[in-house]
């Protein structure tokens, strides 16, 4: 039986916590996922540009990492 974690006064099944990598956190469908899982409580960690459309990404408690896809040494370091 899988362990069971509490997140936002409801109890998941421990796997259910895993982080969730989202590139294209600053685009329409990067930013919409975000969102969505963010208000289920999953943690989530997001690749973006070291822009200022990262700030906007700061209230739904998501770990924010600076790369680019193109770059293979910040990708290492994302993860």
């Amino acid at each position: 039986m899988a362990q069971k974690v509490m997140v936002k006064g409801v109890f998941h099944n421990a796997e259910r916590q895993k982080k969730v990598f989202v590139t294209g956190a600053t685009g329409f469908v990067g930013g919409a996922l975000l969102k969505a899982l963010s208000s289920r409580g999953r943690p989530c960690k997001a690749l973006v540009r070291r822009t200022g459309k990262a700030e906007v990404l700061r209230h739904l408690n998501v770990e924010l990492v600076y790369g680019d896809l193109l770059d293979l040494n910040s990708l290492k370091e994302a993860l």
